[in-house]
């Protein structure tokens, strides 16, 4: 069963990218875990960024944004719910699953993958 907890070291170390919905969650990181500013970066940034994969690894497309030194933007943030009424969470929760849909087919090697994700 999975229970949520707070991000810790080993959490940051085992992951390939940490994938924050606001600029102030990269800047926590970066002021808590500079190791992991490189890896560290928006949902919105990494769906709009990320090279399309052309045989680079995951790795090596996600270390081409420079993601440690680019400047924040809170143009970037999903705005978040609290305080407002069920359909503003809908709302909020539409464009997370939006985000989460283009980034998919972005993740692999660039070939189809509908059989997997079905």
């Amino acid at each position: 069963m999975h229970r949520s907890h707070q991000l810790n070291d080993a959490d940051v170390a085992a992951a390939d990218v940490v994938v924050c919905l606001a600029a102030e969650h990269v800047a926590y990181m970066r002021r808590t875990h500079p190791e992991a500013a490189a890896k560290t970066v928006t949902l919105r940034r990494l769906v709009r960024d990320l090279p399309p994969a052309t045989g680079a690894t995951f790795g090596e497309r996600l270390a081409s944004l420079g993601l440690s030194e680019v400047e924040l933007d809170p143009a970037e943030d999903v705005e978040d719910p609290a305080g407002g009424d069920l359909p503003v969470f809908r709302t909020r929760a539409r464009e997370i699953h939006e985000l989460i849909d283009l980034l998919v087919p972005e993740l692999g090697d660039g070939e189809a993958r509908d059989e997997e994700i079905a």
